[in-house]
């Protein structure tokens, strides 16, 4: 008798420990900061917010001139989704999904009828996306993810 109550209290302190520690994980909130870049080779004007990415965005892209067109926060719990309106394209959805083992965020990006995946983030790092045609060059989308 004795060893079923015993049984059944370590079963419950488990089962509340991983319930509380999952609702933990789940009520964390994500900054997601999307910059869309606009890319040409037309000049060789560097857009003063980018200028610690400009050696990265001309070995990555090998165009000379680059520009913020747009850029939006959103702050989301994961779970939540988050619509940023690009420049002359569909609607990005961005939802986080949660955090692994190794601390990374997993955020879920969709563009749709063209985008469906999931990327890894460690918390405060950005991802560069190169993107569609846009105007005489291309759009490159900056997505940054951090963990309040």
């Amino acid at each position: 008798m004795k060893f079923r109550v015993l049984k059944w209290l370590l079963l419950l302190t488990l089962t509340l420990s991983v319930w509380c520690g999952a609702s933990a994980a789940f009520s964390a909130e994500v900054e997601m900061k999307v910059t869309a870049i606009y890319a040409s080779r037309e000049n060789k004007i560097i857009d003063d917010r980018l200028k610690d990415l400009a050696d990265t965005l001309a070995k990555r892209f090998g165009y000379t001139s680059y520009k913020v067109e747009a850029e939006q926060i959103h702050t989301r719990r994961f779970g939540q989704k988050a619509d940023v309106a690009l420049p002359g394209m569909r609607p990005l959805t961005l939802q986080p999904r949660g955090k692994e083992p190794s601390g990374q965020i997993r955020i879920n990006l969709q563009i749709p009828d063209l985008l469906m995946t999931d990327l890894l983030f460690k918390s405060g790092h950005h991802i560069l996306i190169g993107g569609p045609l846009y105007k005489k060059g291309v759009l490159i989308l900056l997505i940054r993810a951090t963990e309040k």
